[in-house]
């Protein structure tokens, strides 16, 4: 579910305008538009990361 969750919002976050974003969120003025899309990136990698430790039976 988590994964689910971080996978959605890192998508959000790399694939839509900006300025789009910019409304939904008020942290994300503080932020440039390529750190707005490394945070969405950094969360898409975390969310694979976590399905795959599962699906290897890797613990933590």
């Amino acid at each position: 579910m988590f994964a689910a969750l971080c996978a959605m919002a890192g998508t959000m976050k790399v694939i839509k305008p900006y300025r789009d974003i910019r409304s939904q969120m008020e942290w994300v003025e503080t932020m440039t538009p390529a750190q707005s899309k490394g945070i969405g990136i950094d969360e898409a990698l975390g969310a694979i990361g976590i399905v795959l430790l599962a699906a290897l039976r890797i613990a933590p």
